[in-house]
């Protein structure tokens, strides 16, 4: 008897830190994402103050990352005149392994030249 108590308790243990290890998978492919989405809207704004655009308007790219399509969107308002400052807005939007929507947004503003 003490024997089946032992081996329920060690099974209850076992179950349990095999759903904690999924779960820690899942978190870190999560992660994995969100920083792969970071990295690409930050290089595209880096892109843009690089090579500044004509003026206003929107650009949207995808890339996969581990199976995860990333969609990077870039929109420019502003500067109306020569050397005006712009409003640049770059979101990186996904879907995570429950298809919930996921985004990051970076928004800065810059000095374009108009040519």
């Amino acid at each position: 008897m003490e024997v089946l108590v032992s081996l329920m308790l060690v099974s209850v243990g076992l179950a349990g830190l095999m759903k904690l290890h999924a779960y820690l998978n899942i978190q870190a492919d999560n992660a994995l994402i969100m920083l792969s989405a970071v990295n690409l809207a930050e290089s595209h704004l880096e892109t843009l103050r690089a090579d500044p655009p004509l003026g206003q308007g929107t650009h949207t790219e995808q890339h996969v990352v581990h199976g995860t399509t990333i969609r990077v969107e870039a929109v420019v308002q502003g500067a109306t005149q020569p050397g005006g400052i712009s409003t640049v807005a770059v979101q990186a939007s996904w879907q995570d392994r429950w298809h919930q929507p996921q985004r990051i947004i970076l928004q800065t503003q810059m000095r374009f030249p108009l040519h």
